[in-house]
């Protein structure tokens, strides 16, 4: 994911922008408050990518920020203003990252809104975002604010600080990404009607669960015993030090009395925390050498190896094997690819490796294509990760669909009775394409039929599914039956 503008989208995901020559970091969260709702924005900009021109009293950055706020495609609100970094005296200077926090009165509604975000002065960088808010705060519901990210707090009694609420003061974490350097998770959210719908005491258990699995994450879980309130504050924080790299979410739920569960919340977060030599296998070189990766000295083959372990490997490994594996030295690849077998199996990881490599050598065999090795293609990666499907049906020759495969497991990993369909746009060679899956955390393409007969569709609605013609097509009626 890029870690540059990045607008966060509630529950799910981040999406990736970037201007020209200046990158920051955008975030907004919804609240309530006796006053009505107002949405907050948090805008930081890198300093080292924004442009500073000289001024009466030193070099300054100028970004100009332009906020309109729809219902339908009525504007309802509009913001212009100017946002100045802090000023160096020398050019050379370390050029310092800067922080705006706005916010926003907005009434009970869910509202579409555009940012545009411009270095004023340079022309080339200027880019839009564009999101939604949801602003409704009914008063006979449990509701949740949005999460603000915080990267440091302090107790204070300015009530008139846009940075203070419920007498914290709160400077933002202004991204869902947590690098290696960073080892504390802390953030704010409130709740609302606690007084009006339970009335009695409560809990608020938070968590980080892994986003594929849903599995609470090393024990990253607390609780809060809160009473009854208008508003109920939670400031929460995890250590994150042992935390590995991949995909999760940081989960708030309102559990009552009987420990059921009233309602809950979830924000999307990233976190990259390469591996390093303490966390491999402790062997002697000597005994490294004896055993099966010792035997590997090609670096091009164990490199070639390692990238096929990627189906198979958790978040921290295939962190490893993405990024931090370029430039490694032969000694630490051997080290690396050995400690991932002995991690599946001390007493034989040899013989684990070999098994697997059969696997390799097969989806290679039935998968590869000229450029790409069988591990590399959507079916090769499929095959190693879940294992051969129970059944399949392929279409070559249908008039109205490119050649395609439905793939139907039992179980695919912790879930059961799903699918894959891969097809082959080009219409040519072996490498067919991942289109839709039914299985968590794969790709889902809700209208794959007219992808899949995309050579006699329009894709001029998203909304419909099914192709215009499906003469001669089975592709619906197995991915039913099966």
């Amino acid at each position: 994911m890029k870690r540059l503008f990045l607008f966060f989208l509630p529950l799910l995901t981040a999406l990736g922008m970037q201007a020209q020559n200046m990158e920051g970091y955008f975030h907004h969260a919804a609240y309530d408050s006796p006053e009505g709702p107002y949405l907050e924005t948090y805008l930081s900009i890198i300093g080292n990518t924004a442009s500073f021109v000289k001024t009466d009293k030193g070099y300054q950055a100028e970004i100009e920020i332009t906020m309109l706020f729809k219902l339908q495609d009525s504007i309802r609100e509009y913001k212009k203003y100017l946002l100045k970094s802090p000023v160096i005296k020398d050019s050379t200077a370390k050029k310092p990252n800067f922080l705006d926090v706005q916010r926003i009165p907005l009434k009970n509604k869910n509202y579409s809104f555009e940012v545009s975000i411009r270095d004023a002065n340079n022309p080339a960088g200027v880019f839009n975002i564009e999101g939604k808010a949801d602003m409704s705060f009914p008063e006979s519901k449990l509701a949740f604010s949005g999460f603000q990210p915080v990267e440091s707090f302090s107790e204070s009694d300015d009530e008139n600080s846009i940075l203070v609420k419920n007498g914290i003061k709160m400077i933002p974490y202004v991204s869902n990404f947590y690098p290696g350097n960073t080892n504390t998770l802390t953030f704010y959210i409130e709740l609302y009607n606690t007084d009006n719908v339970i009335g009695e005491p409560f809990v608020l258990r938070y968590f980080i669960r892994e986003y594929e699995s849903k599995e609470v994450a090393q024990n990253l879980a607390r609780i809060k015993r809160k009473d009854p309130a208008a508003v109920t504050p939670l400031l929460g924080q995890f250590n994150i030090e042992g935390l590995p790299s991949g995909n999760y979410e940081l989960v708030v739920e309102v559990k009552n009395k009987k420990n059921e569960s009233l309602n809950e919340t979830r924000y999307f977060i990233q976190r990259s925390k390469p591996l390093d030599v303490a966390d491999f296998a402790e062997i002697e070189d000597f005994e490294l050498d004896q055993m099966f990766a010792g035997e590997i000295n090609n670096k091009d083959s164990l490199n070639r190896y390692i990238k096929s372990l990627r189906p198979i490997a958790n978040e921290q490994e295939k962190g490893f094997i993405d990024r931090d594996m370029r430039g490694t030295d032969l000694k630490f690849m051997k080290r690396f690819f050995y400690t991932f077998w002995n991690d599946r199996n001390t007493v034989e990881p040899g013989k684990e490796w070999r098994v697997y490599k059969e696997q390799v050598q097969m989806v290679d065999r039935l998968f590869g294509t000229r450029i790409l090795h069988g591990f590399e293609t959507d079916r090769g990666r499929v095959y190693l990760q879940y294992g051969a499907p129970n059944d399949s049906y392929k279409s070559e020759h249908e008039p109205s669909a490119y050649p395609y495969e439905i793939w139907s497991y039992y179980k695919a990993g912790d879930q059961r009775n799903k699918k894959f369909i891969f097809y082959n746009p080009n219409l040519a060679g072996n490498n067919y394409e991942l289109l839709h899956s039914n299985v968590r955390g794969e790709l889902q393409t809700p209208n794959w039929e007219r992808y899949l007969s995309k050579r006699n569709n329009d894709l001029y609605d998203h909304d419909v599914m099914q192709s215009d013609d499906q003469w001669g097509s089975r592709a619906r009626e197995y991915w039913n039956s099966h």
